[in-house]
């Protein structure tokens, strides 16, 4: 079955690519089926596919875009800038307000709000690489007690995390609809598993056709390295109270009731996931049943299946929202992104903050 479901989710998003590249280079999807067919190609073979242009160096590139630029191709009057330094400046302008374009009319307030990355808790489990609750919850309240704030646009790009910290996000949704303000998802490349039980409230979901959704379902368990310590002459003595009080140790197996029990635990949770997928898209417990059980969907299976409402981007997120609201797209709106992002100085002043901190904590260590 698994194998089943990856492979038609391959080929799922083989058919949105072969569709998207064959439109970008204005080739047949049968003619780019059996391009793709032969495997890689050298330059030439490339360009007689109608997958390249031409051929040429990089210092040639840099010279055709600068003339596309200054109109000269001597010199280099273009201002050259590195990928990552785009996208520094990109981030650096998330926390700016989009201005309304129609003048001397009120417009609505949208807030953008970012779910990005594998979900936990608290802070003090998330990295870098993770995503707080907490901290994100502090922003949808901050979006729902916000009396200028008419509606909010969760952009969701996440595989999900703890069920328990996907609630806390679902139940602060919740209360912001409670406030009479429209929740708009946007899914990114990925919003399933927590990412979908955050979305499953929404008054609408977008969702990218190459998007990954879905996966209505929970998976748990523990290493046993049992055979491990027994491998390197390792044992270990215990203290505990209560029958089952070590049952998630690693130093075990689960016995014949803990797995039970276990599994128990298991099901509770995915039915709780089935019965708020089924009261957020007003489908029957059965029929979400049907199409969710840890199964992932792209965004074009979604939207057949009742699990999206439409096919659309960030902007046609905010569009819809900006309609909500009585304007005709997003220009027509102010867009704030929670949380906003911080000035050089606001930046600098966290940078000393962080090293100050590490010279306590290294003061510290000395003296003791």
């Amino acid at each position: 079955e698994n194998r089943e479901t990856m492979q038609d989710m391959v080929n799922e998003l083989s058919d949105i690519m072969i569709s998207d590249i064959a439109a970008d280079r204005k080739l047949s999807e049968k003619a780019l089926k059996s391009v793709i067919d032969k495997g890689m190609f050298y330059g030439m073979e490339a360009v007689e596919a109608g997958l390249v242009d031409s051929l040429n160096y990089g210092d040639i590139l840099s010279r055709q875009v600068n003339y596309s630029v200054t109109g000269s191709f001597e010199g280099r009057d273009a201002d050259f800038v590195t990928l990552s330094g785009y996208a520094r400046y990109v981030d650096s302008q998330k926390g700016a307000e989009v201005k309304p374009q129609a003048a001397g009319k009120k417009a609505g307030k949208v807030a953008l709000i970012y779910i990005t990355g594998t979900i936990m808790e608290a802070s003090s489990q998330s990295p870098q690489y993770l995503l707080s609750a907490d901290n994100l919850v502090k922003y949808i309240n901050q979006a729902k007690n916000d009396k200028s704030i008419d509606a909010v646009v969760v952009r969701v790009n996440s595989p999900g995390g703890t069920p328990t910290a996907a609630e806390k996000i679902r139940r602060a949704l919740l209360l912001v609809k409670q406030e009479d303000k429209p929740v708009i998802i946007s899914m990114g490349g990925m919003a399933a598993s927590g990412g979908y039980w955050v979305s499953a409230d929404a008054d609408h979901i977008f969702a990218l056709p190459s998007t990954l959704t879905g996966s209505i379902g929970v998976a748990g368990g523990k290493f046993a390295i049992t055979g491990l310590w027994e491998k390197l002459g390792v044992t270990w003595g215990e203290v505990s109270y209560g029958a089952n009080a070590g049952y998630m140790s690693m130093n075990n197996t689960f016995n014949e009731f803990q797995t039970q029990r276990y599994n128990q635990l298991m099901d509770y949770m995915y039915d709780s996931f089935v019965n708020i997928v089924s009261a957020g898209r007003g489908m029957s417990y059965e029929a979400v049943d049907e199409i969710a059980r840890g199964r992932v969907w792209t965004g074009r299976q979604a939207v057949e299946k009742g699990l999206v409402d439409e096919l659309g981007t960030l902007n046609d997120s905010l569009d819809y929202a900006a309609r909500k609201l009585g304007a005709k797209d997003r220009h027509g709106v102010s867009i704030v992104v929670l949380p906003k992002a911080r000035n050089v100085v606001e930046q600098l002043v966290q940078l000393l903050q962080q090293q100050a901190g590490i010279s306590r904590s290294l003061s510290s260590t000395k003296k003791k």
